[in-house]
């Protein structure tokens, strides 16, 4: 698979798209439509369990698409097919199940989310960012909803990657740019009077009602020219969470912050995982993670914590196995 997916769906992804759009309650649910997941399914559960596999290792993607009471019985059948698993980014009730089923759980990071019903940018109230929208304005950049050919914002994606630090497009946590619309998501591009400065894409959280409906979304592409005023990233995030809001969505997330203020390991420590756990997140070389984490923090968002799962006292291989399944190496 290139760096920029097509987007054209399978037969396979059809069917995954049908469940997530049923069954997906977490904000990761749509990225287990990257077209190189696999998918684990079985008559005794409806919907599937993405993952991927690593040297030996199966990495799963966050929650299980299922409804939460199948949760147990589809990772039970699972790892009687892939007894060495991982779990990426589960929830803290998807955490307690694996908890009690002897996984090795500690933290992974934190879910960043807004409360739109009492967000406000004024100077009271988040005077940091209101400073930037207004001096911003004044510049004369706008925010539209992008419509059509995502070809220019392919362009912008190319070249967003050349001057990052790890010039590879991560995935599995990170859904890799898709140049093509794709149902239910919306793209916002940032703009001045000669052109497109950036643009960033929100991912669809369905309706736990199961009716199909899109009731929040998650951020999931933030591309900016490196010549674009300074405070942009943050203009095009504004403006969006407004319009969101005027628009009646009660609570917006804004990702994660992977291996920032994480939470404790669970009773059945494993001293080696923290220890790679924290090497990683001190340091820079892969991803900055406590810069993401600081960057977010300045919208004031409600944290949810997010865990990392390990069914066996993992080795070496599977901890470098994490870094690979993500694209860091």
């Amino acid at each position: 698979m290139g760096e920029q997916s097509c987007g054209i769906l399978t037969e396979e992804l059809k069917k995954r798209l049908e469940d997530v759009r049923r069954l997906g309650r977490s904000s990761m649910a749509y990225s287990s439509l990257q077209d190189d997941l696999e998918e684990f399914r079985h008559p005794d559960f409806k919907g599937f369990l993405a993952f991927r596999r690593v040297w030996g290792r199966a990495y799963i993607l966050s929650n299980p698409v299922t409804d939460p009471k199948d949760y147990q019985k589809a990772t039970d059948l699972f790892c009687r097919k892939f007894p060495f698993s991982v779990v990426c980014q589960a929830s803290q009730d998807y955490a307690k199940i694996l908890e009690e089923k002897g996984f090795y759980v500690t933290g992974f990071g934190v879910e960043n989310i807004l409360n739109l019903k009492n967000f406000q940018v004024s100077w009271q109230v988040r005077s940091n960012l209101k400073r930037i929208l207004s001096r911003l304005s004044n510049k004369g950049l706008k925010v539209e909803e992008a419509t059509g050919s995502l070809r220019q914002l392919a362009e912008i994606n190319a070249s967003w990657l050349g001057i990052k630090q790890n010039k590879k497009e991560f995935r599995f946590l990170a859904r890799p740019f898709v140049c093509n619309e794709e149902q239910d998501v919306r793209f916002f591009i940032l703009k001045d009077s000669t052109a497109v400065l950036g643009f960033c894409s929100w991912d669809p959280i369905y309706s736990p009602e199961g009716n199909g409906k899109v009731s929040s979304y998650v951020l999931q592409h933030l591309r900016v020219n490196p010549q674009a005023p300074r405070g942009a990233a943050d203009f095009l995030i504004i403006n969006i969470l407004l319009l969101f809001q005027g628009q009646g969505y009660d609570k917006i997330s804004l990702g994660l912050s992977p291996l920032y203020e994480r939470a404790a390991p669970s009773k059945k420590n494993n001293f080696i995982i923290e220890l790679f756990l924290n090497m990683f997140s001190s340091g820079s070389r892969f991803y900055r993670f406590k810069t993401v984490g600081e960057h977010k923090d300045r919208y004031h968002p409600e944290k949810e914590h997010t865990y990392l799962a390990y069914s066996k006292r993992a080795d070496i291989i599977g901890h470098f196995g994490l870094l690979r399944v993500n694209g860091f190496i």
